[in-house]
């Protein structure tokens, strides 16, 4: 799973980051859950374009584990309590 290193609404990234806990054994995470969507390129420029962004993001990635999360610190699981009464508006 890929993320934003930069969100631009800090509740945002505690609503979404609280949910990790889960995925991270898991293992996967549903697009439906997102409201995402998938597209398809005919044009290979065009086509081309996602994969080097794609591929840019990688470049800056760090790997985050479950005992990655499990560790994060009590301001943040405060923040991320807080953020739950709005997460589904975000």
């Amino acid at each position: 799973m890929l993320v934003p290193a930069v969100i631009d609404h800090p509740w945002v990234r505690e609503a979404s980051r609280r949910e990790f806990g889960p995925m991270l054994p898991a293992g996967n995470r549903s697009f439906a859950l997102n409201e995402e969507v998938n597209a398809t390129f005919y044009d290979a420029a065009i086509a081309r374009r996602p994969e080097q962004a794609f591929e840019e993001d990688l470049r800056y990635a760090r790997a985050v584990t479950y005992e990655d999360w499990r560790n994060r610190g009590p301001l943040t699981r405060v923040r991320e309590l807080l953020a739950l009464p709005i997460r589904s508006q975000m």
